[in-house]
């Protein structure tokens, strides 16, 4: 990668804030693939999680604890991070103005998985536990 291709400083190892992350995935991810991106919906970018997702939790070093790119997302779960980091990549593709701290919050859209998997699975537990008596 050459370092003309970082606005925002050339990482030496891993990205230290939003915006080298986004610079470094503007620089790997393939024309086509932006895409595709790009033509998603907002609430579709979740079906990256397991991918792109999987891709920037481990070479972006968030399960290492890459401390100064985890500050700036606010999150101290990878999971989260890469949620957000994916959410500012597509706004980026979108020519929005990315509001990174706006991102960084609870309203992410691993968070909102997480949630609607809850309000799911919550009443199947509690029907299949709330009858046991518990001696």
């Amino acid at each position: 990668m050459d370092k003309e291709h970082f606005p925002h400083g050339y990482p030496e190892s891993k990205p230290a804030t939003i915006a080298q992350a986004i610079d470094i995935l503007d620089v790997l991810i393939e024309p086509k693939d932006k895409e595709l991106i790009k033509a998603m919906k907002e609430d579709e970018l979740i079906g990256l999680h397991f991918f792109l997702g999987l891709a920037i939790r481990n070479n972006f070093g968030l399960w290492q604890g890459n401390e100064s790119l985890m500050r700036e997302l606010v999150s101290i779960y990878p999971d989260d991070a890469s949620s957000v980091l994916i959410e500012a990549y597509w706004k980026h593709l979108q020519n929005e103005h990315v509001g990174f701290r706006s991102l960084a919050n609870s309203n992410n859209l691993f968070s909102k998985l997480i949630r609607k998997m809850k309000d799911i699975a919550a009443p199947i537990w509690w029907n299949n536990t709330s009858s046991r008596r518990l001696d």
